[in-house]
């Protein structure tokens, strides 16, 4: 079984299962770039879990000659979706998707079939790669040492030099050299020299390298694998390649500063081209999906979409399929990776006060800001950078505004999902606080388990009292919502897991904490704490009574009570009034 030239269609296949949407018309997208000088490199990023390793999958399934794929085609979109061939304005010939209004009569016509199955194709998934990698270092390596000991595998890079090398050879030991035949590029060169052979390369997830350990901090292997990248898209090797189609979360030049990405067109969130529907469920594939799943699109809507891409809206596929298959309503599916952290310690030093800003996306406004070209992560200056970084990563979504070639943009935060993450984040660094705060802190929490009402209201408003960052927004409930995560904060570092279900809306915020797996103070009880801009405090018990965070609370923790946590404020006073119950175990 070859592992990166010439594949099968297995991932392909594997990945159509209930959710699958058909997005085979990427072929025919692809199939337009196909050996044109200008345009056949193409590198598309898209936050994680939309799409782009399935759509890899896609392609190595149509062009490659490692397997048959006609019958999988047969009833998608692709295989009823033809080009025609006409003249441009200089007389140069340019392919483009049939349009039902153009009398094909006139032009040459191209049919899905006419590349199916007909290049050599060396698929590059990254991940899969650093698997393959591990196996190769625990049982292969000193077999291959024995054997052929010109050539010595050093790292990750090399070694997949020499596997793609070692099945370019098995397949074709005709045309290439056995001996001298060493590197990826000469494999290539030599094979389309004496058989006039064709490639394509797909390379998913290419930034893995610089974003997951143990790789991201191995300087030399990116200067190797970066040379690699050079190497396969250098001049000398264009007549070599028909398409080249690399995917990731952000482009090279966010890493490094090469020449390379001047060679690539590049599809991002910022600048989809023509293939936003491509990477992520269209509002017609949602409104599908909730009605065969039985649930709720307005509510699928507010928690995971919209995206706007181009005229497109976009939701994240990897989110909304979570929430079908799960028991609960509406889990939040978000995650920090090595690249997010990276980005949200700009947000944490509130770097050029960004925090204001993004407080005021929380709450749901838009921000309007320029935004530009990708930067080095390793090299911010700005404010705008971290936001188009947050853009990309799939926290914030925007639209570019008239006239365009202002490159200002209305950016907002695109769903409840990404609000509640955010806000989870932002609050986490108000945690860090002084010795007076922490015993302030731990003086809260011991009224709040007494059900000390007035005392509790004391200590908030002291707590109150003390400035804080968010204090100038207008939002009511912002800075008081502050002031609760600073007044829980030990028993969150100690005791609690602050719940993703951070909400906050125009007149109320809620807040639920959960008591740690392991510790060993078993009578510890979960806290559903709601702040509110109500009439009475009962008011905001009640609500709380009502809401679905108590039914999943009750659902897990079944056999303890429930500290309910009633607080209401006062915004013009800025005072405190508060109500606790205890909602009993079964």
């Amino acid at each position: 079984m070859r592992l990166f030239f010439n594949t099968s269609n297995q991932s392909f296949l594997d990945d159509r299962d209930s959710f699958y949407q058909d997005k085979s018309r990427l072929i025919a997208e692809m199939n337009i770039l196909l050996n044109d000088n200008l345009q056949k490199f193409m590198f598309v990023t898209r936050p994680h879990g939309f799409g782009k390793s399935m759509a890899v999958h896609l392609l190595n399934a149509y062009y490659s000659k490692g397997c048959d794929s006609k019958s999988y085609f047969e009833n998608l979109e692709i295989s009823y979706t033809k080009l025609i061939v006409q003249k441009n304005r200089r007389g140069i010939p340019e392919k483009k998707i049939f349009n039902n209004n153009i009398t094909c009569d006139q032009y040459e016509i191209i049919d899905y079939t006419a590349y199916l199955n007909k290049y050599d194709v060396i698929t590059i998934d990254c991940k899969t790669l650093t698997q393959y990698y591990k196996i190769f270092q625990e049982t292969i390596q000193n077999i291959i040492k024995t054997t052929e000991p010109l050539y010595e595998i050093k790292n990750i890079i090399t070694y997949l030099e020499y596997m793609i090398v070692s099945e370019i050879k098995e397949q074709y030991p005709q045309y290439i050299n056995p001996q001298n035949t060493t590197d990826v590029v000469s494999a290539l060169t030599e094979l389309t020299q004496k058989a006039g052979n064709q490639f394509i390369i797909l390379i998913d997830d290419w930034d893995l390298f610089f974003r997951d350990e143990p790789y991201a901090h191995d300087l030399e292997l990116h200067q190797k694998y970066i040379q690699l990248l050079k190497d396969l898209f250098k001049d000398s090797t264009q007549f070599s390649l028909a398409l080249a189609y690399i995917t990731g979360i952000l482009p090279i030049q966010s890493y490094y500063s090469t020449s390379i990405e001047g060679s690539f067109s590049h599809s991002s969130m910022l600048n989809p081209q023509n293939l936003a529907p491509y990477f992520g469920f269209t509002e017609k594939e949602v409104k599908s999906l909730a009605r065969e799943y039985h649930k709720d699109y307005d509510e699928l809507t507010q928690r995971y979409g919209k995206y706007t891409l181009g005229r497109h809206n976009i939701y994240n596929p990897k989110s909304l399929i979570n929430a079908l298959k799960s028991s609960s309503s509406f889990p939040c599916c978000m995650s920090s990776t090595s690249i997010s952290k990276l980005v949200f310690n700009y947000m944490y030093r509130n770097f050029n006060n960004i925090q204001d800003d993004l407080v005021k996306m929380i709450v749901g406004r838009e921000i309007f800001l320029p935004i530009r070209n990708f930067t080095n992560i390793n090299n911010i200056r700005t404010k705008e950078q971290v936001l188009n970084l947050l853009i990309n990563l799939g926290y914030l979504t925007c639209t570019m505004t008239k006239p365009a070639s202002s490159n200002m943009f209305s950016i907002k935060i695109p769903n409840g999902e990404a609000r509640r993450f955010l806000a989870a984040e932002i609050v986490r660094d108000q945690w860090k606080g002084s010795d007076e705060q922490i015993q302030l802190s731990e003086s809260i929490f011991k009224a709040t388990l007494e059900r000390d009402e007035k005392k509790l209201v004391e200590l908030l408003q002291q707590l109150n009292n003390e400035i804080t960052l968010l204090f100038k927004l207008d939002h009511p409930l912002i800075a008081p919502l502050y002031d609760l995560i600073r007044a829980y904060q030990k028993e969150v570092i100690e005791f609690y897991n602050l719940s993703k279900e951070i909400f906050i809306g125009e007149n109320y915020s809620n807040l639920i904490l959960t008591p740690k797996k392991g510790i060993a103070d078993l009578k510890l009880k979960p806290m559903i704490i709601g702040l509110m801009k109500a009439q009475s405090p009962e008011e905001v018990m009640l609500d709380l009574k009502k809401s679905n965070y108590l039914k999943l609370i009750k659902k897990e923790y079944p056999h303890r009570g429930i500290y309910l946590v009633g607080i209401n404020y006062d915004n013009s006073l800025e005072k405190y009034q508060c109500k606790i119950e205890i909602k009993n175990a079964r």
